[in-house]
């Protein structure tokens, strides 16, 4: 069931994800990624590392996670973006207090199976904020804060798709004792 529809085998909905890499808006790069997702269909898109104006030619709904990320914006940097076919409702951009910001977005939107709660998320990597950015942590700082802060927000979420940029593992060295 999602969304209290019943979901049959004949049922489909297609997410796509994509680390665009900063790529703009009508490069060469910009275009490929924008062909590409749409010779997928997708009802909902979940972009990595965009610019806010990527899809601007897509007729549809942006959720974004915001501009503060520990990085540089310029103007259209967004960390994390959802787009949609349909509006977003009951967007979240914060998720918990302890999460590091501008790495996560999460909102209802209604879909082919019903109504789907999507969220959005960059996991930070090792280096977050320690040599660019802020420069106020350590190695793992921001990164360990994030998982540990995004396992509560799992654990209450209903039925959901997750999509994003899950970037980095924990060195052996710090052991598993380190994930939350």
């Amino acid at each position: 069931m999602i969304g209290g529809s019943k979901v049959t085998a004949d049922d489909t909905l297609t997410v796509a994800t994509w680390n665009t890499e900063w790529r703009e808006r009508n490069s060469r790069d910009g275009n490929l990624i924008c062909d590409r997702l749409k010779g997928t269909a997708p009802e909902i898109i979940c972009l990595t590392e965009a610019h806010i104006g990527l899809l601007d030619d897509w007729a549809g709904f942006i959720a974004e996670g915001g501009i503060d990320w520990g990085g540089p914006t310029h103007g259209t940097r967004r960390k994390v973006l959802l787009w949609s076919r349909n509006p977003w409702i009951a967007l979240d951009t914060v998720g918990a207090p302890d999460l590091p910001p501008g790495r996560f977005v999460k909102g209802v939107t209604e879909t082919a199976l019903g109504s789907l709660t999507v969220v959005g998320i960059v996991i930070p990597y090792h280096m977050s904020n320690v040599r660019a950015g802020r420069r106020d942590r350590k190695m793992w700082d921001d990164h360990g804060q994030y998982l540990k802060a995004l396992h509560g927000i799992i654990r209450a979420l209903p039925p959901s798709s997750i999509a994003g940029r899950f970037q980095s593992a924990y060195p052996k060295r710090m052991g598993a004792a380190a994930i939350p």
